[in-house]
């Protein structure tokens, strides 16, 4: 059975040994919170977040491994990152756009910072990152609506 939940202190061990290889991986940070997808024993994926305030968080990586993909759980991850983003108080999430996860991130509905008429109650917190390469989304939208077609999330 498959299953998606915050890691534990004792599942990052087995996170940073299973992904050490890999040219995402740079360790578990303290600081970060990680939702890992389980099938029994087997880590199937993962999420890595960052909680900056009750406003905003970032969701820094998601990664399914490449044998499980196209069966939903990248979707399922998202939602469960979201969720748990949401359930300590950010309704805000940004993504740092790459490649490899661009076409699905737009299909969930994100959009670009440049796209977006940004609150003003969380601009402070994205003067760091690059209009036209990090995604923002709302999450109580995102759950409501899938954030399509929301040009003003203000």
């Amino acid at each position: 059975m498959v299953i998606i939940r915050r890691a534990l202190e004792e599942d990052k061990i087995i996170l940073a040994n299973f992904y050490r290889d890999y040219w995402f991986w740079n360790n578990t940070k303290v600081d970060h919170e990680y939702m890992i997808i389980l099938d029994k024993k087997k880590l199937l994926g993962f999420s890595e977040i960052k909680n900056f305030n009750n406003f905003i968080a970032e969701i820094i990586n998601i990664y399914v491994n490449e044998d499980v993909r196209n069966q939903g759980l990248g979707d399922g991850l998202l939602r469960a990152s979201m969720n748990y983003i949401e359930k300590n108080g950010s309704e805000w999430v940004v993504i740092q756009q790459n490649e490899a996860l661009e076409n699905f991130l737009f299909k969930k509905g994100l959009q670009l910072l440049k796209d977006i008429k940004v609150p003003p109650s969380i601009r402070e917190y994205l003067k760091e990152y690059n209009n036209s390469t990090t995604l923002l989304c709302n999450i109580p939208l995102f759950f409501q609506k899938g954030c399509k077609n929301k040009k003003s999330m203000g």
